[in-house]
């Protein structure tokens, strides 16, 4: 599909983190591709889906919860090109990984599954590297998972994280 095509839908569709939830059981389900093309403009919105499209087609890649758990060190170049808008930053492929985290802790939680040491490791180290605002969202939002809330708790750098993230919140600045 062209952008053209995406955009001649003309629809008003924001992506949300439940869209790019689904996108990315479409993706672990391994759907066919020219499925996933159409179903990516109502999930994620025309922008998006051809943003998301052309990242498919190079070499930048998703990284998905169960890649960064597993082997952060093995994604730790990408993800610092990725956070770095001088390199050619991409906050989407970024935000797709925070997404796929959280839904991981949701699953997780859920299935009473812990973490083991080398996936707090492995998680406090992606959210140390990215960008300070994706980490504030997705420490907020891990926080509510029994399964992530005490690696914030622990963790220095994490813990200072999340209380920003929640003064911010609470005291409605943008800093």
């Amino acid at each position: 599909m062209l952008q053209g095509d995406l955009e001649a839908f003309n629809l008003d569709v924001t992506p949300s983190r439940r869209s790019w939830e689904a996108v990315n059981r479409l993706l672990e389900a391994k759907t066919p591709i020219n499925l996933i093309r159409d179903l990516l403009v109502g999930l994620v919105g025309p922008t998006a889906a051809t943003a998301f499209i052309k990242s498919m087609n190079s070499e930048d890649k998703p990284i998905t919860a169960k890649e960064i758990l597993k082997d952060f060190p093995k994604f730790k170049k990408r993800i610092a090109k990725y956070s770095n808008p001088k390199t050619g930053g991409r906050i989407d492929l970024l935000r797709f990984t925070c997404d796929s985290i959280s839904e991981m802790a949701t699953q997780r939680t859920t299935k009473n599954e812990s973490l083991t040491k080398e996936e707090e490791k492995n998680l406090a180290s992606f959210l140390v590297m990215i960008p300070k605002d994706l980490a504030f969202d997705l420490c907020r939002t891990i926080y509510m998972e029994e399964v992530t809330r005490e690696l914030i708790e622990n963790h220095d750098e994490l813990l200072k994280l999340f209380a920003e993230s929640r003064e911010v919140k609470i005291e409605g600045i943008n800093k």
